[in-house]
């Protein structure tokens, strides 16, 4: 931790050099978008109010459990609970789990692993 306390300064630095040379090497084409803000608030309305089961996902407390859910219990756990309830709420369905293999491969093969 000492050498990280002791590089901030000059990492702080060379940060702010690398930034200011980037972007004097590499200007923005782009500077300014005034039409952004229309067309975010219109994509809003769009998508309308929140639906059932997005309601259903944040009521299941699943980034809760994620962040502070490491004293209580263990984030494999917590992630499992989170979809069993997912799944059993209707949130998702069965043929959503079953599209995310490679992550649910990585989840179980990797979530077991004591450290």
């Amino acid at each position: 931790m000492h050498w990280s306390l002791t590089f901030l300064p000059v990492g702080v630095l060379l940060l702010l050099a690398t930034t200011l040379l980037v972007y004097i090497v590499y200007p923005p084409k782009v500077r300014t978008c005034p039409e952004v803000p229309d067309w975010a608030s219109q994509e809003l309305r769009a998508l309308g109010p929140l639906s059932g089961h997005e309601v259903v996902l944040l009521g299941l407390i699943a980034l809760g459990l994620w962040i502070f859910g490491g004293s209580l219990t263990d984030p494999t756990t917590a992630a499992l609970l989170v979809i069993g309830l997912l799944v059993v709420t209707r949130t998702i369905d069965w043929a959503d789990v079953l599209a995310h293999k490679p992550a649910f491969n990585t989840l179980i093969w990797f979530g077991s692993v004591e450290c």
